[in-house]
């Protein structure tokens, strides 16, 4: 596997509701996922992890049969597909910080 470009989110969600399947766990209407190191159990209670509440960490911890490796493919595979997105929040500055931070720059400078 590649080495990932950015990191994991901080606190993964999916972005469409999941529900199980006789045989398969779907996301949204359109999206069957398949995981074929984990068992549909494993799966669908992994899936339902995947709620903005957990890091990744701590999701593969609650799992005593998911690997951090499987965990990852899973993300990756989910995050490729447009599925899944971050819920922690954005650290961010307000502009009249940023602009306060250019004229204090420019001042000493």
């Amino acid at each position: 596997m590649s080495r990932r470009e950015h990191p994991f989110p901080c606190r993964p969600r999916l972005v469409s509701g999941i529900h199980a399947g006789a045989t398969s766990v779907f996301v949204g209407d359109n999206h069957e996922i398949v995981a074929n190191e984990l068992s549909q159990a494993v799966l669908e209670r992994t899936l339902r992890r995947f709620n903005g509440e957990m890091s990744l960490a701590e999701i593969v911890d609650d799992e005593p049969t998911l690997s951090s490796g499987a965990a990852e493919e899973l993300f990756e595979s989910l995050d490729v597909a447009g599925l899944i997105d971050d819920a922690a929040p954005v650290s961010c500055r307000s502009g009249s910080e940023v602009i306060l931070e250019i004229i204090v720059l420019d001042a000493v400078g």
